[in-house]
């Protein structure tokens, strides 16, 4: 089309109304006209990227608890913070700075209190924040009470529940064995992991649970008291899987919030 042919649209002169929920720069067209060393050059307006971080961040399904929960705000305090809780700090930096450039998932394994699901949830957060990444929450415990429940009411098919699971670009696995393992909570498990597995889908998960039972190695401090490893509670086979698919961060140390928050809740007596 010769340029003189060119058609050019010009907007009457008009007022925004404030209460129309619609984006001032691009008018709900999701796309913006800039002038780039006088040529004129589209691209995706603010409020795309904005809008699909909320429904990126909608779609996680992160517990209240935890939504707050950032690397930003992750206390690493003076003579009390374990250097295996310092190092996992910098490990989740480093995995968020680096991704997509990653090529396996995180375990954090621990005692409670040393601050694994903070980390966890930082990093998820931050992947969806700073690299546009979809990510999902899933307690373990939580999934097997919801597919029991299901199980009570009528029959459904259980894979129309674990497959946004096994579908997700990064899945978090809270409190990973926190439910002993029977047949066909095993069977679900496996079926998620192994298909993330095959799918080269990201795993990152948390557990309480160690390798070998505390006090036969290295104790971990006074809050492990496990006597069950964590191939205990999810079969060996899933644990060897586990090993293929994510990084084991080992973290030490006592009780953050029982030493440093419980305190501060209770009146000077």
């Amino acid at each position: 089309m010769a340029e003189d042919d060119r058609l050019e649209f010009r907007l009457p002169d008009f007022e925004l109304d404030d209460d129309a929920g619609v984006c001032p720069k691009c008018l709900g067209a999701g796309v913006v006209v800039e002038d780039e060393d006088g040529v004129p050059r589209a691209r995706a307006c603010d409020c795309r990227r904005t809008d699909g971080t909320t429904r990126r961040l909608a779609a996680l399904g992160i517990p209240s608890r935890y939504k707050n929960c950032s690397l930003d705000n992750f206390r690493i305090i003076e003579g009390f913070t374990h250097p295996s809780v310092v190092r996992a700090y910098r490990q989740a930096r480093s995995y968020v700075d680096n991704y997509p450039a990653v090529d396996a998932g995180l375990l954090f394994m621990g005692p409670v209190g040393v601050g694994k699901t903070h980390l966890a949830a930082g990093i998820i957060q931050e992947l969806i924040f700073k690299k546009g990444a979809s990510c999902r929450w899933c307690d373990f415990s939580d999934l097997l009470a919801e597919v029991k429940k299901r199980y009570a009411g009528s029959s459904f098919d259980e894979y129309a529940i674990l497959e946004p699971l096994v579908a997700a670009e990064i899945l978090l696995v809270d409190d990973l064995g926190s439910m002993k393992i029977r047949d066909w909570t095993l069977d679900i498990l496996s079926y998620v992991i192994n298909q993330r597995y095959v799918n080269k889908r990201l795993l990152i998960a948390t557990t309480n649970f160690l390798d070998e039972p505390a006090g036969t190695g290295e104790t971990l401090g006074e809050f492990a008291r496990a006597e069950e490893t964590l191939a205990d509670r999810i079969g060996p086979r899933l644990r060897s899987r586990l090993h293929e698919i994510c990084k084991t961060v080992l973290m030490r140390g006592g009780d953050y919030r029982e030493t440093q928050r419980q305190p501060a809740l209770l009146p000077n007596m």
